[in-house]
């Protein structure tokens, strides 16, 4: 695995000329507004005069975004259609992911990105802030994998192999962590519903909170 700084954000920025928009639009194949916006981004674009300027900004936040990700803008993995840019009166807001871009947001744990546009001219500057998170681990799966490290080697092994080029090493450790915690609620609740009434069972069943978590399998396969 790389020796990679954990970063708690990182940014991008992106310019486009308005004529420049203008080019890409009269060149691209038919109906090229919705190879790049959202149908509810074209419609927050409006229509008449500022429609071409209100693409402009969006455009350029959507270029910043995959900035931040330019092995998968490379492959063609994601595209500017997939971050959805929701803008609000001051140039601020966010960006909204589809399913593609979710998947790499996940694997960089992106837990969200901000974006800025401004205008000059123009000229429409836009920022991205992908701000990271990481991974809390309950102190009981931090005392597994150091005092009972069953399948470590494979757990960060596997982890390593997803996630080595995009995370440092102490996140995936922290991965890794959080997967023996989860192995050990697991055991618990296991435990727990064997000495449960059957009236007991449903009641707590019906309570409990879905929770993503890393499958087993996923790690020890």
């Amino acid at each position: 695995m790389k020796s990679i700084p954990f970063q708690p954000t990182r940014s991008s920025l992106d310019t486009v000329e308005l004529g420049r928009m203008e080019t890409l639009l009269s060149v691209s194949a038919s109906d090229p507004l919705r190879q790049i916006f959202t149908d509810r981004e074209l419609m927050e674009c409006g229509h008449g005069p500022d429609r071409l300027k209100n693409a402009a900004g969006r455009f350029a936040a959507k270029e910043a975004c995959r900035k931040l990700f330019p092995g998968e803008s490379a492959l063609g993995v994601i595209t500017a259609i997939d971050f959805e840019i929701r803008l609000n009166a001051t140039g601020s807001g966010r960006m909204e992911p589809s399913v593609a871009a979710r998947t790499v947001l996940d694997r960089h744990r992106i837990a969200d990105i901000r974006v800025s546009v401004t205008q000059r001219g123009t000229t429409f500057s836009a920022t991205a802030t992908a701000d990271s998170k990481q991974t809390e681990v309950p102190w009981f799966g931090k005392l597994i994998y150091y005092i009972l490290p069953w399948r470590r080697g494979i757990v960060l092994a596997n982890l390593g192999r997803v996630f080595g080029d995009v995370l440092p090493e102490d996140e995936i450790r922290r991965i890794a962590q959080a997967y023996y915690a989860h192995i050990a609620r697991s055991f618990m609740d296991f435990v727990r519903l064997r000495l449960m009434s059957p009236e007991r069972k449903k009641q707590w069943v019906r309570s409990r909170p879905f929770v993503r978590t890393i499958r087993a399998a996923d790690c020890c396969s």
